[in-house]
């Protein structure tokens, strides 16, 4: 009497079983080591929007607007915007007034 402790494992099986075993092996190597590659176009833009913020908030202090006062203002509903004002600096950075040739200020 014969007895066989395991069944005998088919070329297939060990194919599976092999891979399992390599995947797990890349899989540990891998771990811990995050990656992030940006293309040029992604870095150049984030340097342009650091610098931009950082123009605004130079202009925006040389003016003597506290940028963290407004932020809090706006956050508790209490801050206030001179409609006029608005609309005559939209329409000054759209061109209109250069389009228009003179600027009115009634």
């Amino acid at each position: 009497m014969k007895i066989n402790s395991m069944p005998p494992v088919s070329k297939v099986e060990q194919y599976k079983i092999q891979r399992q075993a390599t995947e797990t092996q890349s899989l540990g190597k891998s771990i811990g080591t995050d990656e992030m590659n940006l293309s040029s176009d992604a870095t150049l833009f984030s340097e342009t929007m650091k610098a931009a913020r950082a123009s605004v908030s130079e202009r925006l202090s040389g003016e003597g607007i506290d940028v963290d006062s407004v932020k809090s203002q706006i956050e508790s509903g209490s801050y206030s915007v001179d409609e006029k004002q608005l609309a005559e600096s939209i329409l000054m950075l759209s061109g209109y007034y250069e389009n228009r040739g003179n600027i009115n200020n009634d």
